[in-house]
């Protein structure tokens, strides 16, 4: 009896290994997010005005994994608890708000400038933790805060994290990686004024992309009240054109080590049955090498 109990409880921790998410490593495939906002002295993109439904970049991935684990984007927060308390839906919380945001991540289209639904891979709304901005130091002369070094700063940045990877999305080389949230002329919140119409998407003064490439360092996407057709369009934005954004991937690959080529795993994260030969048929596989069996058989 207890040998059984120890083969099943075996077999059970097994299965937990295989089957758990964060059993896999995550990688970089894209990265202009700063590793500190120093000072908060980034630009932020016009979403501070509320006609914006959608913004986003252009992007394309570099590294080899393509599975979606998570994208991290800076975003910023000018509003203040001071201007909200005695509104119920802010009360007694002077740390920060909450406010649905949707991501979305679309494939380039080769036969149209523009992108539409019908290029959409993923679309996910999350409720965001959104920090209050210090309140405003008459020191500055306008509306901003000062920070222990003395200088003065209109928002607060922060970073944003969707953690996307139950989506088990396989990206493309090139993708479209967009924000929308609701705001006073957008949305259910229409006439109405709140702190996401204080809301914005940051963009670094200077690109750094470490990882990937920015299609255009002069240029983002945008889907605003002037869009007739409501799909994203590219924006000239001289010389600010490149969000605060880092995107990460599975390192499936790591997972067909150890005869985990054979177990139910990858069948668990996709709609098709993949069928491996041998550990470097799986490796292929995730590394998208079109020589791999179980490419064939997708």
């Amino acid at each position: 009896m207890k040998k059984f109990l120890s083969i099943l409880f075996g077999a059970l921790i097994g299965l937990f290994l295989y089957v758990t998410p964060a059993s896999a490593l995550d990688t970089v495939i894209y990265n202009s997010l700063p590793d500190t906002f120093t000072n908060n002295e980034y630009a932020h993109n016009f979403y501070i005005y509320p006609s914006t439904y959608e913004f986003g970049d252009y992007v394309h991935l570099g590294g080899e994994e393509r599975v979606l684990s998570k994208i991290t984007v800076g975003m910023s927060s000018w509003a203040t608890y001071s201007e909200y308390q005695d509104n119920v839906i802010y009360a007694m919380n002077p740390e920060y708000w909450t406010h649905p945001v949707t991501i979305k991540v679309y494939s380039e289209n080769p036969l149209s400038d523009v992108v539409t639904d019908a290029d959409l891979i993923l679309s996910h709304t999350q409720d965001l933790r959104i920090p209050w901005r210090p309140e405003t130091s008459d020191a500055c002369g306008y509306d901003a805060w000062i920070d222990i070094n003395g200088n003065c700063h209109p928002g607060v940045s922060f970073n944003a994290i969707f953690d996307l990877v139950s989506y088990t999305r396989f990206l493309p080389e090139d993708i479209y990686v967009t924000l929308s949230f609701k705001t006073q002329q957008t949305g259910e919140q229409d006439d109405y004024f709140g702190p996401y119409n204080e809301l914005s998407v940051l963009i670094p003064p200077s690109t750094n992309v470490t990882e990937g490439m920015d299609d255009d360092v002069n240029g983002v996407y945008i889907n605003n009240i002037d869009s007739y057709d409501s799909s994203l369009r590219y924006f000239g934005y001289s010389g600010l054109g490149t969000i605060a954004m880092k995107i990460e991937a599975v390192v499936w690959a790591d997972q067909c080590k150890k005869d985990g080529w054979r177990n139910p795993y990858f069948d668990f994260y996709r709609s098709t049955n993949v069928i491996f030969k041998n550990q470097g048929d799986c490796v292929s596989y995730f590394h998208s090498n079109e020589n791999a069996v179980a490419n064939k058989e997708k």
